[in-house]
């Protein structure tokens, strides 16, 4: 596989410099159904509170060894038109000739160690207020889908580096909340279940005070 991928990644230096080019090997290298799917999950959340466009961020596993993440640079939420690029999860290269990886390393451990196969990393206000707020979640009443937190974690420390173990929904300051899911619709309908659950949460634990 790495024979492969240098392969690959030496074909794409020597065309980076022809931008139509480039385009349209990173079109047939994109399936026309994970296009689809990522189009149609940003046209149906793009104007949702926690989707802040600078730190939004989106990818689907395309294969075993790579995955698709959307340019936040350069998606346009009032035009349907969205650039992605191709990423290998075992090794450093992209398409998109000297791409940055900092902001996508998370993604890379994230379907390294798991069956994932999207995920969605956003900034619900609802998440930070519980957290902040410290309120214990695992114990409010009366919600939809209580299993939901099950699923739920809040981490203590951002060092995603030495994490081998993800739950399906992840906290932290740096990052903000990560749900990742088999596909872009269940990892969001996550987010949506848990954002919520957390305003539930928030309502009753106001209401609890005021009755004492």
């Amino acid at each position: 596989m790495g024979e492969i991928n240098k392969f690959l990644l030496e074909y794409v230096n020597k065309i980076s410099s022809l931008s139509d080019q480039r385009t349209k090997i990173i079109n047939s290298s994109i399936p026309k159904f994970i296009r689809n799917e990522i189009n149609q999950s940003l046209n149906a959340i793009a104007f949702r509170d926690y989707v802040i466009r600078d730190l939004f961020e989106i990818s689907m596993r395309q294969s075993a060894s790579h995955f698709v993440a959307l340019d936040k640079n350069s998606w346009n939420q009032f035009q349907d038109t969205i650039k992605l690029d191709l990423f290998s999860i075992h090794s450093n290269w992209s398409l998109e000739d000297g791409k940055d990886l900092a902001d996508l390393s998370l993604h890379k451990r994230i379907y390294q160690n798991t069956d994932a196969d999207a995920i969605v990393i956003c900034h619900p206000a609802e998440i930070y207020e519980l957290v902040l707020k410290n309120i214990d979640f695992l114990k409010t009443p009366h919600l939809p889908k209580s299993s939901i937190f099950d699923k739920f974690i809040v981490l203590q420390d951002d060092h995603f580096e030495t994490q081998d173990k993800f739950k399906r929904l992840m906290f932290s300051y740096e990052k903000g909340l990560i749900s990742w899911g088999k596909s872009l619709f269940e990892a969001i309908n996550q987010i949506e279940l848990l954002i919520f659950s957390a305003k539930v949460a928030l309502i009753h634990t106001g209401t609890s005070k005021k009755r004492s």
